[in-house]
């Protein structure tokens, strides 16, 4: 049994509706009479779906009231006996489930709340089915990643940043934000580009390296990779481990400085020849 709210501000015609849903076996929630008060009740009761007069009391009409409603993603049908154009138009372009003009009849009414309820169970599905699909790619990719909100709270890690970090997950997700596991002199510049990157992704590089501070305090050096995603204020970064790399990097510049200062204290001559063994001296220390 679909949980309906219906809106409409004369009382008769909301009366004589409510009969008629629950004569289908639809259950009428609420009434409301008023734009603001269709808010306030679909947010408390969260229908499966809400019959929404256009014309409604007060400053806020069953268009504007839709409108306010919509990031709930509560299936909305108008209903209406003004079926002009230009009404019409600002009705299409809040995305309704559906719209009937009074008078209408009562099979008109339950094929246009059925179609409804079947077209926003398949979007569930195929949520549903794209959430598990990017969750299987999330958890398994081979670099740490984290998903940040705009109040720069992680609201996701997957296992290899908890093992880069090592903090687990139930602590991370929800309760801890992105700037306490860098390194304080990176701080400024990284909150400067969280904040233009939600202005216009341009406005702030794409990759950066910074230091990572896990938990026992070790310090990583990390290339982070920083992109939005679409339709929404959360960014995903991901975070690649150059710790191994630098310290193997240091250690190749400091054999060449150590064997080059053998080379030219020397007290012996030393000849370097190439590679190919064509007798061509290369290079001659000052001994």
């Amino acid at each position: 049994m679909a949980n309906i709210l219906l809106v409409e501000d004369e009382m008769v015609e909301a009366m004589n509706l409510k009969r008629s849903l629950q004569s289908m076996d639809y259950d009428v929630v609420a009434l409301a009479s008023y734009g603001e008060e269709a808010v306030e009740k679909a947010k408390a009761l969260k229908p499966d779906l809400i019959l929404m007069d256009i014309i409604l009391k007060g400053s806020m009409d069953g268009i504007a009231a839709a409108k306010a409603i919509s990031k709930l993603e509560i299936p909305v049908i108008y209903i209406t006996a003004l079926p002009d154009d230009a009404t019409v138009n600002r009705a299409l372009i809040s995305a309704p489930y559906g719209y009937l003009i009074k008078p209408f009849d009562i099979r008109k009414l339950k094929i246009s709340i059925e179609v409804a309820l079947y077209k926003k169970q398949m979007e569930n599905k195929l949520k549903q089915s794209q959430d598990n699909y990017y969750q299987t790619i999330f958890e398994n990719t081979s670099a740490a990643t984290i998903i940040v909100e705009e109040n720069m709270l992680i609201s996701l890690v997957n296992i290899e940043f908890s093992a880069l970090t090592g903090y687990p997950k139930e602590e991370i997700e929800g309760k801890m934000k992105w700037t306490e596991f860098f390194a304080q002199e990176d701080l400024l510049q990284m909150e400067e580009y969280h904040s233009l990157r939600r202005i216009n992704p341009a406005y702030a590089p794409r990759n950066y390296e910074v230091q990572l501070v896990a938990r026992d305090g070790a310090i990583r050096y990390v290339y982070l990779t920083v992109t939005m995603l679409p339709g929404t204020r959360k960014s995903m970064v991901s975070i690649l481990d150059m710790t191994e790399l630098r310290r193997s990097k240091k250690a190749i510049e400091e054999s060449r400085e150590k064997f080059k200062s053998i080379f030219e204290n020397a007290a012996e001559a030393i000849i370097l020849f190439d590679c190919q063994g064509d007798r061509k001296s290369t290079r001659l220390n000052s001994s």
